[in-house]
């Protein structure tokens, strides 16, 4: 038939999109990394979900918003640590990044349909950057109690290679299905590796953290953080995004906006001026 499914099992128990060899990423496809998701390992790596020159060009973009200290803090790690936010106000690549057809095949089974941006950051973990607690992702890390939805999912772009020695991503799989808070300094049995190009995407209660980087270079990705519709995001994605963006959102990006969704009502008697954009 031509259909090619390049979806396998890696030796650590996560499954594995293979975007490079041309997966068709059909609706077969997109049901195995959903159940992935809810009830199976909690994490899907798609491999190649974008060029490496593109996540070259994004993180030349990252290092410029850096370099201008607009929209830029540090992080939660220390001084070795920043996060870069309001991606979305400097258009493409970051805009065409959070829309990859792929996020929305593999998420709407998962999310819903009409699922929504909660955050789209940048993590720039510099030389001697100590590893981070174990944690889960908002807004479970605001609960608790869990509800039984899936109610986010995240995923990582990766900009750079990741590597056990760059503080790559380190997580415990099927560990979302305990439902539960981990301790801090919990190990955690799985370091993921990726090159440049490549996507993470995993049920926000799954445990995670960022490794330690030993190394003498940066390790940059991109944060998308995915909310079922009727979650509050972690950001305002109405007044934080810019009106040329708004005006300029395609489809898709309207989705994630939320820009259609005629609440909160912020004036009830013009109830119908509530929709953004």
């Amino acid at each position: 038939s031509g259909v090619l499914h390049f979806v396998t099992r890696h030796r650590a128990g996560f499954l594995e999109v293979d975007v490079r060899r041309g997966c068709c990423f059909c609706d077969t496809c997109a049901a195995m990394v959903a159940n992935e998701l809810i009830s199976g390992s909690g994490l899907t790596v798609f491999r190649g979900a974008f060029s490496a020159e593109v996540a070259a060009r994004a993180r030349e973009e990252v290092r410029a918003i850096k370099e201008a200290a607009r929209q830029t803090r540090v992080g939660e790690l220390g001084p070795n640590h920043s996060r870069v936010w309001s991606l979305l106000n400097h258009g493409a690549p970051f805009t065409m990044l959070v829309t990859l057809p792929l996020i929305f095949k593999a998420l709407s089974p998962v999310l819903g349909d009409d699922f929504a941006l909660g955050s789209f950051s940048a993590n720039d973990l510099g030389p001697g950057c100590p590893r981070g607690p174990a944690h889960v992702d908002y807004p479970y890390s605001t609960l608790n109690s869990f509800p039984s939805d899936v109610l986010a999912c995240q995923a990582v772009f990766c900009l750079d290679a990741f590597t056990e020695a760059n503080g790559g991503t380190q997580v415990e799989l099927h560990s979302h299905k305990a439902r539960s808070h981990p301790d801090r300094e919990k190990p955690l049995g799985t370091v993921l590796s990726g090159d440049p190009g490549d996507l993470i995407i995993f049920n926000s209660l799954l445990h995670h953290r960022s490794g330690r980087n030993v190394t003498k270079q940066r390790r940059v990705a991109l944060l998308g953080q995915f909310l079922a519709k009727y979650v509050r995001p972690m950001e305002d994605q109405v007044a934080g995004v810019s009106a040329e963006v708004r005006r300029g959102a395609d489809k898709a990006l309207r989705q994630l906006l939320a820009l259609d969704y005629p609440f909160p009502i912020l004036h009830p008697a013009h109830a119908s001026s509530s929709v953004h954009g």
